[in-house]
């Protein structure tokens, strides 16, 4: 008996150790919430700590008072001195937080079946772990998941997307330590067009960024983040900077962004932030807490350069779906057919050995996006499968050409849609009328 309350005590401190980080999460508190909370913490860290040192019946006891004691402040605080009012709070509060130490204590049935306790091993280190995840967690989950003055649901998907970002950040940091340990001052003079194009594409995030946490935009501010995180610099800048990895110059551009990322991403999961920050070679301040934010850089600008990166990803990618889409092998050959620079394309695509100058007399698939254009050429057995696929592509092309037209047509949508959104309607029109195109003829 005596072992299933520890063990019910041991899941109830896990318990109070998740409400705490619910708390300390993101909360706008007022003197009755603070202090409620306050009574709370103060009876969660008791009981605690009399549970550790094996008094389970004492921390029972103690976690019960806690909440009664919460209810007594609350009703002080929050209604006028009457009697009924005092003792309806007390009864409330410690009800509540005495069935949810005896719903814990429930859920220890897994915990016995596996015939072992919880806090088996570094006990402290756990319950300090737990916290630590929670906060980031429910931090960047609350603050960037809905807008000013709207209600939010909690959402466990979202909140494991915020997991898988914030796992994203870290391992693009580590490769970015890895690569600029080396690096003792920026160097900028010989930056390629890539480089520009991060430096540029930053530029514009810390304006947007900017503004968005000046107007407490804060949903806004981490759209953005996370957005530029995750498909520019991540799966955009970092494949394509592995090419050169020993100029000073791409060392640099690493170095600058990833500092200017942290910083940003500062004030909704600072525990991750500061570690990362920590680590840099070349950083002003010993704490990011007092660093300086980022601010724009107007020799960091280069339009030209960057409409250049922004073509060559859209090629990039409209190569890789037509390999998929036809299942093309790494036999192919490809010709190229204008004089732009495909020295960029030609490294992520894996495709230095299979260049050719003229035409071939086989099944040709053309690719075009901006400026760049090439041919595919590659043979294969077409099997009534493949037809078929091709035949339910066509009819999927043709449907969303008609949607966006339809889209495009209300003036309702044009006139008070962001533009951001209205244009991206429009290149996803034109890419689906190309590649419709592409598949008829």
């Amino acid at each position: 008996m005596s072992y299933i309350i520890k063990t019910a005590l041991e899941l109830a401190c896990v318990y109070s150790f998740v409400a705490l980080a619910l708390f300390l999460s993101f909360r706008i508190l007022d003197i009755a919430d603070l202090t409620t909370d306050g009574c709370f913490v103060l009876g969660m860290c008791v009981s605690i700590v009399c549970t550790l040192n094996n008094h389970p019946l004492l921390g029972i006891l103690l976690g019960m008072a806690s909440g009664g004691l919460a209810g007594l402040v609350t009703a002080l605080l929050q209604t006028k001195l009457g009697v009924p009012s005092i003792l309806a709070g007390i009864i409330t509060n410690t009800a509540l937080y005495t069935i949810n130490l005896m719903v814990m204590g429930f859920s220890s049935n897994i915990s016995i079946l596996r015939n072992k306790t919880i806090f088996n091993g570094n006990k402290l280190i756990l319950l300090i772990l737990i916290v630590i995840v929670v906060m980031i967690l429910l931090r960047y989950f609350l603050s960037t998941s809905s807008a000013a003055g709207q209600d939010l649901r909690y959402d466990e998907e979202k909140v494991k997307s915020t997991w898988n970002f914030i796992n994203k950040l870290w391992n693009a940091s580590r490769f970015c330590l890895m690569n600029i340990e080396d690096l003792k001052q920026y160097d900028f003079t010989n930056i390629d067009n890539k480089d520009k194009w991060i430096l540029s594409k930053l530029n514009k995030i810390i304006d947007n960024v900017t503004k968005s946490m000046e107007k407490y935009e804060f949903n806004n501010a981490g759209a953005t983040l996370y957005d530029f995180i995750w498909s520019d610099f991540c799966d955009s800048y970092i494949e394509m900077c592995k090419f050169s990895l020993n100029e000073t110059s791409t060392k640099s551009t690493l170095c600058y962004v990833i500092t200017s990322i942290i910083k940003m991403m500062h004030p909704f999961m600072p525990f991750v932030t500061e570690e990362i920050y920590s680590m840099l070679p070349i950083k002003n301040h010993e704490s990011i807490m007092i660093s300086d934010y980022p601010v724009v850089n107007k020799e960091f600008n280069f339009e030209k350069e960057e409409q250049l990166i922004e073509d060559t990803i859209g090629f990039i990618k409209t190569f890789r779906n037509i390999k998929q889409e036809n299942n093309i092998t790494k036999d192919l050959k490809v010709k190229l057919n204008n004089a732009e620079d495909y020295s960029l394309i030609k490294n992520m695509l894996k495709l230095n050995e299979n260049i050719i100058e003229d035409k071939m007399d086989i099944t040709e698939y053309k690719v075009n996006y901006g400026r760049f254009s090439a041919s595919i050429y590659y043979e294969k057995e077409i099997t009534e499968e493949d037809i078929l696929q091709k035949e339910k592509q066509i009819e999927t092309l043709k449907q969303n050409i008609l949607k966006r037209e339809n889209l495009l047509s209300n003036e309702n949508f044009v006139n008070k849609a962001p533009e951001k959104l209205v244009n991206e309607e429009r290149t996803k029109l034109d890419s689906d009328k190309k590649m419709l195109e592409l598949l008829t003829k």
